[in-house]
């Protein structure tokens, strides 16, 4: 009985493995409910802004998830303060609000540049993570860019042989020594001071943008207005930072006021032909959004072709397209191969492929991975039913990943180079987990999964 127990157990975590799983989700309300669970349970991360019950954060981790815990990065509410909060050194000596924060709360900034802050919150924070069985955090609104200008301007006055992006790092590396996964928001407007210590890093409303009292998609690539355009956003401010981190896992938060099956769609298509994750809320981020779209595999990146008003790729199980255009963009079907359109279950199979004006193409290929979503829809069946949702898509990453010894970034770039190894022809022992320094060091240098790249390096790895 015992055997075929086991056995059981075995079979049904090798289908759960099997299927394919989000990047990062966040849910902002305690505790779980039985449907929540299971859909989190999907997701690499989950962000909470307050701890789980214990035996929810264990059923977490039992499927395969890390949950990491929201905080604050500058600054903290008096309010909601815990005692070495309230002894730490911050740069306002009266409370402040607005900037960032709330108009109506009172709030301090820490000063980075005090050993208390490098070392002591650090510890800190990470011994309140094992205590409640978390594996990292959170840290929302970072970079000096989050500070509000009277706190940023006493920094200044009292520290001007260092910057403030610097300053924060200290505590970040300290951070990064005791905890398994390091999210922040919005770290690359200081990459080089915040995204050598990220395991992910998250944008915020850089596709959708509020306008007259509601959120509408940004121009795709506006001449007269490049810095609120999409592509040019995703091309000259987060491409740049993608190929100097590689190891660093990006995601896009964007909000959408109703909950249509095409709007998610287009998130989730712009996100991925940039080499990100997508995820969906509500504007008063009560609610985030779920849904099956974001968790189809498609298979490793081809490049990627960006047109005047769009874009499209193809993958090795899929397609992707988003046509901001005013007339329709046709792609040919360079393969001849028969798809399935993920938003309306109709098959493609056509000479070429047709993305009507306005609307994005997210196709996918028979794959048993993806048949696994067919039979297991989100968990509340309707699109939008629960409070959150995470991107499943994540090129290249493949279960090497999951025991490598070493941190969780290098974790995450060795299975990208891994992944495009073996796309490329090569053999890979699947014990070969450790980074190769030269393998390693040609795959930071390059950060891209294009085949050619690939290719070149399996060329260096050989010698």
């Amino acid at each position: 009985m015992r055997t075929i127990m086991s056995l059981a157990l075995l079979l049904t975590v090798s289908v759960a493995a099997d299927e394919p799983r989000g990047g990062i989700a966040f849910h902002y309300a305690t505790p779980l409910s039985p449907r929540e669970l299971e859909w989190y349970g999907r997701f690499d991360v989950l962000v909470t802004h307050d701890p789980l019950p214990r035996p929810q954060v264990d059923a977490l981790h039992r499927q395969g998830t890390k949950v990491a815990l929201y905080e604050w990065a500058v600054a903290y509410y008096a309010a909601l303060a815990i005692p070495w909060q309230r002894s730490a050194p911050v740069l306002n000596r009266t409370p402040l609000r607005g900037h960032l924060g709330a108009t109506d709360a009172d709030a301090f900034y820490f000063d980075p540049a005090t050993r208390e802050h490098g070392r002591g919150r650090a510890e800190l924070l990470a011994r309140r993570l094992r205590a409640i069985g978390y594996d990292g955090v959170f840290l929302d609104t970072t970079t000096s860019a989050s500070v509000h200008p009277d706190a940023l301007a006493e920094y200044q006055r009292r520290h001007p042989e260092v910057s403030y992006d610097e300053a924060f790092a200290q505590f970040l590396s300290n951070l990064s020594k005791s905890v398994e996964v390091i999210v922040t928001n919005q770290g690359y407007r200081a990459a080089k001071h915040i995204l050598p210590y990220a395991d992910w890093d998250v944008s915020e409303s850089l596709i959708t943008r509020p306008l007259d009292g509601r959120f509408v998609f940004r121009p795709w690539n506006d001449p007269k207005d490049r810095w609120n355009s999409t592509a040019y956003l995703m091309k000259e401010l987060i491409g740049p930072v993608q190929r100097a981190y590689p190891q660093v896992r990006f995601a896009h938060i964007n909000y959408i006021d109703a909950v249509e099956r095409e709007r998610v769609a287009d998130l989730v298509a712009i996100s991925r032909l940039y080499d990100a994750e997508a995820v969906i809320a509500r504007p008063d981020l009560a609610q985030m959004i779920e849904s099956d779209l974001l968790l189809h595999d498609l298979g490793m990146p081809r490049t990627r072709v960006d047109r005047e008003n769009g874009a499209y790729r193809f993958y090795s199980d899929g397609f992707i397209a988003y046509n901001a255009g005013s007339k329709a963009m046709r792609v040919a079907n360079r393969d001849g191969l028969r798809y399935t359109d993920v938003v309306n279950g109709k098959t493609e199979r056509g000479k070429m492929f047709v993305i009507p004006a306005g609307s994005s193409l997210i196709l996918r290929r028979g794959t048993a991975r993806n048949a696994a979503i067919d039979r297991k829809k989100p968990p509340g069946a309707a699109e939008g039913g629960g409070r959150s949702v995470g991107p499943a898509f994540r090129p290249g990453t493949t279960s090497l990943c999951q025991v490598s010894p070493r941190s969780g970034r290098q974790k995450s770039a060795f299975a990208r180079f891994s992944a495009v190894a073996r796309y490329a022809g090569s053999k890979i022992h699947p014990r070969d987990t450790r980074p190769k320094g030269r393998a390693y060091s040609s795959f930071a240098a390059y950060g891209s999964n294009d085949l050619a790249i690939g290719k070149e390096l399996l060329r260096r790895r050989a010698r």
